[in-house]
């Protein structure tokens, strides 16, 4: 418990990823080793009241359950880019240390003619490369989403359909989902199992 309080307390603002982070913290502290049970289908599910409540609340409209799964979209997002782009920080690794899958190889060909206009990309760095191209695509859904959001409230029709971007973003969780398994699997067959779990794993 103390290790634990140790790690929480460095967080200035005190949250439930806190917590999560500083338990896996004093479990490798601690050298304890979990056993990760194999998942096959979901433990949770989530849902929410909020934009939901159209069994006769007059306040509750269409507009506004439009605003709400917008928000909800917007959200989710912005939490998955803030956690990419720590890891574009951390996953730098070169090719002389850890080489890389064919199927990553392939993945950064077809993004690399996707945004040619991206110039900050390091050949030698390819897992860099390849969280910068998620981190490309997550701005360019985050943006559109926001434009859309600025006009949620106000129309009745269904927006969400209007927030996928085309192939300069991601249209559907599975895609984004593609690229993170691409670079975990990616590090897992070249020696790179403890990058792979301490770093990619959470976004899995």
């Amino acid at each position: 418990l103390q290790v634990f309080q140790k790690f929480y307390n460095q967080d200035k603002v005190q949250t439930r990823e806190s917590q999560l982070k500083a338990i896996k913290r004093a479990f490798q502290t601690l050298e304890i080793e979990v056993q990760v049970p194999r998942i096959t289908s979901p433990i949770l599910t989530f849902s929410t009241w909020r934009g939901g409540d159209r069994d006769g609340n007059p306040y509750v409209v269409a507009s506004f359950s439009n605003q709400t799964f917008i928000e909800q979209k917007l959200f989710i997002l912005t939490h998955y880019y803030q956690m990419v782009k720590e890891l574009s920080d951390k996953l730098n690794i070169s090719t002389k240390h850890i080489a890389i899958s064919d199927a990553l190889v392939k993945s950064l060909d077809r993004d690399r003619i996707k945004f040619p206009y991206l110039t900050d990309i390091k050949p030698v760095e390819p897992y860099r490369a390849k969280i910068r191209y998620i981190i490309e695509k997550l701005e360019n859904t985050l943006r559109l989403v926001r434009s859309i959001m600025r006009t949620a409230g106000s129309t009745t029709k269904p927006l969400l359909g209007q927030t996928l971007p085309g192939p300069a973003g991601y249209n559907l969780a599975t895609e984004f989902q593609e690229d993170i398994n691409v670079v975990y699997h990616s590090l897992v067959e070249n020696h790179g199992k403890a990058q792979a779990r301490s770093l990619v794993q959470d976004l899995k």
